[in-house]
Parts: structure tokens; C-alpha cells; sequence
């Protein structure tokens, strides 16, 4: 329906050829939605909506008289001008940051203190000696330290939730914090399972068992989808590339070999 008003709009009005080119460009979004995700990252999201809204065409429903047509739009103007500087002032001199802001900030923090990290166990190696640092000089600590503060103001953030793990599957005694943060971002899609599949990934060294038992939930998953698509002629589709991916996963992690469930094992004896 948007999209038949805009291309109706564009017999009308000035700026025809402007204001075609911005519809099209709108619906890049929705036509790729046909194929993936529509907009799955907000800017996208919003610049097909600002681009269609510049491809209608103005059409008063009353002539007002100029006063009232002018202060109106003067101060709504003001309102939209006045929100966008406060953020702006926000974003870039506030004390304490917006929680978006100070997630976004601390983020990046920790992705530069994992990045040095990296870079002194590099250096470590090359001079031939363990990198084995204090736990209040560990960059990895303060990372994960860091974490807290930004959990609490976006507990349910899939980025946090994946740092999370990353640096608490470094520690031996920090397992269950990484147990916990893959529960949680398993628990914000149940149906996706790509999910489980990446946590047996993760825990290949650390706990074949885990990933074991993650190949189980990922099967379980996959037999969901089928039971949700019904399609006769192939009504084992999700389970079958799920299978794929699980013995994929055993070639590039041989630990795990042996703990590949029966249904995916073709030397397994069949029932």
C-alpha cells in the first residue's frame, strides 16, 4: 500500500524525478527482505523510512491562513531541533552517558583490552616465556570486571552476552559465568539454531561433554522447525543440515569426535 501511494504520488508535484529515485532507494530494504532479514540493523531501517517520506508529494488537506500554517511547523521545528541538540550534547560531553552511549563505550573498551592482550601473549611467545599475569594486572580481569556496569543497563544484549562468555570461557573458575551468559542468549531466540551449534563450538577444549549435550539441543531445535514447517517433501530439512553442521564441527574439532550423537553418526547401529 505505501509503496502503490509513492508511485501514484509521482505523476504529481515537483521534484518527480528526485522524489522517484528516494522511493526506489526505500524499497531496496523491503525487496531484500524478500531474500534475508529486512532491516535487521536500525539505520537501515531508518534511512528506507526517511527515504520514502521524502518521496511523497505535499498535499495540504485545507488552506490555512499564514499564521496558522507557519507557527505550527515553526514549533514543531523548535521541539525536533531542541531533542536532536540535547542529544548531541549528550552523546558527546554528558556525565554519566546515556545507556546506549556507555554500552557502546565500553564495548569498544574491552574489544582494545582483549586486542593488547592478544598482543602481549604474542609477545610472550616470541621471547619464549608463559604470559601469566597478576589477576589486578590481567586485561582480560578488567575486561570482564568491566562487563557488570554494562550488563545492568542492557541486561539482555546479545554483544554482552557474547564478550561475556568469550572472556569467562579464558578461566577455568569463571565457567559458569559463561554457562549462564550462553543459557541467556539461547533463551532470546529458541528457535535459531545457529545458537547452540556456536556454544559446542566454544566449549570444544574447555568441555567436549557441554558441547555434546549443545549438539543435542541444537537437534532438538532443528526437529522443532520441521515439526513447525511441515513439508512433506522434505520433512527433515532442518535436521538433516544440522547433522552437516555437527560433523563439520567434529572434523575441525577432533576432541569432539567421539561425542557425536547417534542420530548424526552414520556408523552408529540403527535402531
Amino acid at each position: 500500500l505505501a509503496g502503490i501511494h509513492g508511485w501514484l504520488g509521482l505523476r504529481r508535484g515537483r521534484d518527480r524525478s528526485l522524489r522517484a529515485a528516494c522511493l526506489v532507494a526505500a524499497f531496496i530494504v523491503p525487496i531484500h527482505g524478500i531474500f534475508d532479514v529486512p532491516g535487521h540493523r536500525i539505520p537501515l531501517a531508518w534511512s528506507a523510512a526517511w527515504l520514502f517520506a521524502l518521496s511523497l508529494r505535499a498535499t495540504p488537506l485545507s488552506h490555512p491562513s499564514p499564521r496558522q500554517r507557519r507557527w505550527p511547523s515553526r514549533a514543531v521545528a523548535m521541539i525536533v531541533l531542541t531533542a536532536a541538540t540535547w542529544l548531541a550534547v549528550e552523546h558527546r560531553f554528558a556525565t554519566p552517558k546515556t545507556a546506549l552511549t556507555a554500552v557502546e563505550n565500553t564495548t569498544r573498551h574491552i574489544m582494545e583490552l582483549h586486542r593488547q592482550d592478544i598482543a602481549l601473549q604474542e609477545a610472550a611467545a616470541a621471547e619464549g616465556r608463559t604470559y601469566d599475569p597478576d589477576p589486578e594486572d590481567d586485561l582480560l580481569e578488567v575486561a570482564l570486571a568491566m562487563l557488570g556496569p554494562a550488563r545492568q543497563l542492557r541486561p539482555m544484549n546479545r554483544e554482552l552476552l557474547r564478550l561475556e562468555s568469550s572472556l569467562a570461557l579464558q578461566f577455568i573458575d569463571k565457567y559458569d559465568i559463561a554457562i549462564q551468559a550462553h543459557y541467556l542468549e539461547r533463551a532470546l531466540d529458541p528457535s535459531w539454531i545457529g545458537a547452540p551449534l556456536r556454544h559446542a563450538a566454544e566449549w570444544a577444549h574447555a568441555d567436549p561433554e557441554h558441547s555434546a549435550r549443545m549438539w543435542d539441543e541444537a537437534l532438538q531445535r532443528a526437529a522443532q522447525l520441521d515439526q513447525w514447517r511441515n513439508s512433506p517433501d522434505q520433512p527433515h530439512q532442518a535436521r538433516d543440515r544440522t547433522i552437516a553442521r555437527i560433523r563439520q564441527q567434529a572434523r575441525q574439532f577432533p576432541v569432539l569426535e567421539s561425542k557425536i550423537p547417534a542420530i548424526a553418526n552414520p556408523d552408529a547401529p540403527a535402531d
